[in-house]
């Protein structure tokens, strides 16, 4: 691949491995997540990327009731974050949902 096509596939939260493209795992995303958190104090990425992405996603799977491993509930629980992974707290200082 060409730097400037790894670049940007780095950039969308690709990795690359020998030169083939490899998707972050959900533990990476996970410590991306308390990562963020701990410099920025909120969860939810204000620009558009792969972590926002992911956090939009476990907020969905989360407020649906969908299950995730018992491995993946143990670290949420864990990490005492399950509380903010809710909608009303994720979204409430983010310009991107509307509000009726």
């Amino acid at each position: 691949l060409e730097n400037e096509k790894k670049t940007e596939l780095r950039s969308l939260g690709v990795k690359l491995t020998k030169g083939y493209p490899v998707l972050a795992t959900w533990e990476e995303r996970f410590e991306e997540m308390l990562e963020y958190y701990h410099k920025n104090k909120t969860f939810l990425p204000k620009r558009e990327g792969p972590l926002r992405d992911w956090m939009i996603d476990l907020v969905s799977i989360l407020q649906k009731g969908d299950t995730l491993t018992k491995k993946k509930m143990a670290k949420i629980k864990e990490t005492k974050i399950e509380k903010y992974l809710k909608p009303e707290v994720i979204y409430a200082d983010d310009n991107a949902f509307s509000r009726e």
